[in-house]
This record gives structure tokens, sequence and C-alpha cells, in this order.
């Protein structure tokens, strides 16, 4: 009788199994700055206004303690370069010179990206939170091309 049972399960089984084509591309990150800021649980400040973030820029996040640096949205996914120091998030910024740096920094965050990037100021553009509403879960809005889907809005970053 088990025996039985063992043959029609074997014999069922096979067909109950989809296979489906794996994805031929990069996911879309609609979302990559909050995305960020929600992994690294840094919470921008709140800022009314601002601009829609660029869709490819360099990112770098702090919390004044560590940083995360990354070229992902300007190279790929499959290129990016990727720093968890400041002298490796320097050097990431150096090499891409052209492109726009968006900051995602909490209040001790701030002051230690005006520490390090001082140099760099007219490049960097804040990300802001446009309430205080909780950053999960991550909801994007709609932008123009060339411009991101996040909900963050950015702002000149001013040191004192």
């Amino acid at each position: 009788m088990r025996l039985g049972w063992l043959l029609a399960a074997l014999m069922v089984l096979p067909g109950c199994i989809s296979r489906y084509k794996a994805p031929d591309g990069p996911a879309d990150t609609s979302t990559p700055y909050s995305a960020l800021a929600v992994y690294r649980e840094i919470t921008p400040p709140v800022q009314g206004g601002g601009d829609p973030l660029p869709q490819g820029a360099l990112r770098v996040a702090t919390d004044g303690e560590s940083v995360f640096a990354d070229a992902a949205l300007v190279l790929g996914p499959e290129h990016a370069g990727i720093s968890e120091t400041w002298a490796g998030a320097l050097t990431l910024l150096q090499i891409h010179g052209d492109a726009p740096v968006v900051v995602l920094a909490d209040a001790p965050g701030l002051a230690r990206a005006c520490a390090e990037l001082a140099a760099m100021l007219p490049r960097l553009t804040l990300a802001v939170r446009a309430s205080e509403a909780p950053m999960y879960p991550l909801k994007t809005t709609s932008a123009d091309a060339g411009e991101s889907k996040d909900p963050l809005r950015g702002v000149a970053l001013t040191c004192p």
C-alpha cells in the first residue's frame, strides 16, 4: 500500500514543479535612495521643497560612524564600485568627478559628511524627506525622464 502511494507521488510531483526563466537584465530599482537609507538605517532630515533626485548619481550614505559609497546608479550594478571606508569613498568620488553625488545622512552623519566632503561641496546633493512619515514601506513617486521616482527629494548640501 505504501509503495503505491510513493509511486503515485513520484508520478505527480514533477507536474507540480514549475520552472521559470531567470531574469536576463538587472532589476528595476525604482527607489534606490530610500532603499539604501532604510538598509543602512539612516533617517534623512525633514525639509520642505527640494528637487527630484537624479536617476544616475554616486551615493554616499553615512550615520557619522560608518560610510557606504557606491557607483551602481552610474555604472550599473554589474560594474559598480563600492567602498565602506572614507578613503575609498573619496577615491570613488574623485574617479567619477563629473557625476552628481547624493548624500544620505542623519544628523551625526551630516557633520561627518561635511568634514570629509568639504572640497566637493558644489557637487553634493543632500537627500531629504518631505515629512516625518516613516521611510518604510518604500513608496515611489512619479518623475520625469532622468529623475528618480524616489520619494526622497534633493537640496544642496550646505555646511557651516
